[in-house]
């Protein structure tokens, strides 16, 4: 494995992430007030054109700083309901955090790094060998949840999974697996 490679694997799994912190930090702040059912499958559509770009066209650096404005807005905007000053929002946010996220996080990291594993050009093998692992780090975290009564931690993880499998979905789709 080159360091050509470990970077386009770090790419992926970086925007795996990204795109999953907007559908966590929306669970968390905007869904306990409106219920958006098809939340995390824009998302996953949305993450799967950055990845197709970065696919397409790796060396160009303007891909990486849209893809970097656009979170940090989202994650802004969904971080600041109306009528909150920015500091506050942020302090809302960590304060809504649940002790489940980490998990959830940890979750999209693995999984990220295992579909970055097989557009480098890994087997199929390797790629499911993460996406279990993954998998059972997001089930854990509904566990979690689960022992402490916290129902917005079980809506993230059905939104987490929905996400993660629509963006299998949709790469498989595509020819990229």
């Amino acid at each position: 494995m080159g360091a050509s490679s470990l970077l386009d694997e770090l790419d992926i799994m970086f925007t795996v992430i990204g795109f999953g912190l907007v559908v966590i930090t929306a669970n968390f702040v905007v869904l306990p007030h409106r219920d958006i059912k098809l939340l995390p499958v824009v998302v996953a559509i949305w993450a799967l054109g950055f990845i197709a770009g970065k696919i397409a066209y790796k060396q160009e650096m303007l891909i990486h700083l849209i893809e970097i404005a656009t979170l940090s807005a989202i994650l802004l905007v969904l971080a600041r309901p109306a009528g909150v000053d920015l500091q506050d929002g942020l302090r809302m946010v960590i304060e809504l955090a649940r002790p489940s996220a980490p998990f959830f996080l940890a979750g999209l990291a693995i999984t990220g790094y295992g579909m970055g594993v097989c557009f480098s050009g890994c087997s199929l093998g390797v790629f499911g060998v993460y996406f279990i692992i993954g998998l059972i780090v997001i089930i854990a975290g509904s566990k979690h949840a689960r022992a402490q009564g916290d129902e917005h931690g079980l809506r993230a993880v059905s939104y987490i999974l929905i996400y993660i499998l629509v963006l299998l979905v949709a790469t498989s789709i595509i020819g990229n697996l």
